[in-house]
């Protein structure tokens, strides 16, 4: 049996499309989590290194390394380091495309460039708001003009700009999902959800832009200039004719060379309409000749602003988790590293054996002592039950010291009642266990999806609002 061929740029897509579907049905019986951890720069230096189970050569397993598979080993490793976990709610996800920002005197690429968008920021009525437009013609020169405001038709700036809007992004979607790299998709407006909307909401206007799409329009091309610039003496008319039909509208454009540059500028004048496809372009002049070097596609789905993910490429899907601090979160938050941040599903709570469904679980161990102690974030501790150094301070909340056994194959050593415990290597710092706690979920339980090593650790505390955002590329 032959495999078959994947065309993997629509592939892409709908594997997108099939992730933030999954992430977003609440009824899939699925919980995913994120796990802020810390593991020891010298412990994770030596985990990344191949390391090999010396008991049985024949199941010799690697982990860590450029070239592992994620395996147990892994899981363990990094479940070891984990201190909370912060669950990700189904508003938490959207597809998302690489962020291009309008800037003046950049030159725009027009469709079906990967690259023919660009978002904005305008002031209405004293307000941000954040669009997103696609360019339909390029006359190659840089943009003196901003594209604005949300008409449903393609409309031309005096740059010689064509623009479509697209949509906008809300405050709540852009304090979720807008980062420096990165900007939210929206899902198309389906027919369940028209009956709900209201004028002068985002929704409203991405409806509005879908029902204008107009079918088989043609605005721009692509152009291999130096082809191209052998046939433009000084300019060229070009119509583009349909192969597949008769156009009710042709679309026709002009090259004049820039002998400077050694280029040809392209100069838009007719958009086409009606267009079936193939399509190639001939000299105006004689209606005949064949002109090499342009190439022109018909817009996707049902036209330009049709169906904004497709038209994008958004084969990106982002999950945050947005984390107030509040309540129990707060024990653990004292002003102590993280380096770790990991997106896991489904991990068991220990009070109910059955999958977490809490908003948040302390993830570490700990225990509280018989007295008021000196023990403080980063402290190694020593104990007769947990070995000589193998257990750090993650966080310290009265008489409550949280930890993790940040290093590898310890986690189960642990602390006991009645156990003095002290600082290590000095000495100078005791405890008496009065009690102890474990995790608040099952070690190791729950699938790792995504596991991000921050490059620096960064430093959790009790007044900020922490925003983790992962970003799943097919």
């Amino acid at each position: 049996m032959a495999i078959s061929k994947i065309i993997k740029s629509n592939f892409n897509i709908l594997a997108a499309k099939t992730m933030y579907d999954y992430l977003k049905n609440t009824s899939s019986g699925d919980f995913f989590y994120t796990s802020v951890g810390y593991a020891n720069d010298s412990e994770y230096a030596t985990y990344i290194s191949p390391h090999t189970n010396d008991n049985d050569s024949d199941t010799t397993e690697f982990y860590g390394g450029a070239d592992s598979d994620f395996g147990p080993k892994d899981s363990v490793f990094y479940s070891q380091g984990n201190i909370s976990l912060h669950k990700v709610y189904p508003g938490s996800v959207t597809r998302c495309i690489k962020r291009i920002n309008w800037s003046q005197g950049k030159i725009f690429p027009a469709f079906p460039s990967a690259t023919s968008y660009c978002m904005t920021k305008e002031y209405v009525s004293g307000t941000t708001r954040i669009n997103v437009y696609k360019c339909l013609f390029s006359p190659t020169t840089e943009s003196t003009f901003m594209p604005t405001g949300t008409s449903s038709s393609e409309f031309s700036s005096s740059d010689g700009y064509i623009w479509k809007y697209l949509y906008s992004i809300s405050n709540s979607e852009s304090i979720r999902f807008l980062t420096s790299d990165w900007m939210p998709v929206p899902e198309k407006v389906t027919s369940a959800e028209v009956q709900y909307l209201q004028t002068g909401t985002t929704r409203y206007d991405l409806y509005t832009t879908q029902q204008n799409a107009v079918l088989g329009e043609v605005f721009g091309f692509t152009a291999d200039s130096d082809v191209l610039s052998p046939l433009v003496l000084t300019t060229l008319n070009v119509t583009a004719k349909d192969e597949g039909g008769t156009p009710t509208q042709e679309f026709k454009a002009s090259f004049t060379f820039d002998p400077i540059n050694n280029t040809t500028i392209p100069t838009f004048i007719q958009k086409g309409t009606g267009y079936k496809g193939p399509i190639k372009f001939v000299d105006t002049a004689d209606g005949v000749t064949e002109i090499p070097g342009i190439f022109a596609s018909l817009p996707p789905s049902l036209g330009h602003g049709s169906d904004a993910p497709k038209e994008l490429s958004a084969t990106n899907v982002m999950v945050v988790s947005r984390n107030l601090p509040d309540g129990n979160m707060l024990k653990v938050v004292d002003n102590n590293p993280f380096n770790i941040v990991s997106l896991i599903s489904n991990p068991i709570d220990s009070g109910t054996s059955g999958y977490a469904e809490n908003e948040f679980y302390i993830a570490c161990k700990s225990f509280e002592t018989t007295l008021a102690h000196d023990f403080r974030t980063g402290d190694k501790l020593d104990g007769a039950s947990a070995g000589i150094g193998a257990a750090v301070v993650t966080a310290v909340d009265g008489n409550r010291v949280f930890y993790i056994n940040h290093v590898f194959n310890t986690e189960g050593k642990a602390f006991v009642v009645g156990e003095v415990i002290t600082d290590s290597p000095t000495g100078t710092k005791f405890g008496t266990v009065k009690s102890v706690f474990d995790r608040e979920v099952i070690f190791n339980s729950g699938e790792y999806l995504i596991v991000d090593k921050k490059i620096q650790a960064l430093t959790r505390s009790k007044d900020q609002i922490e925003s983790f955002n992962f970003v799943i590329e097919f």
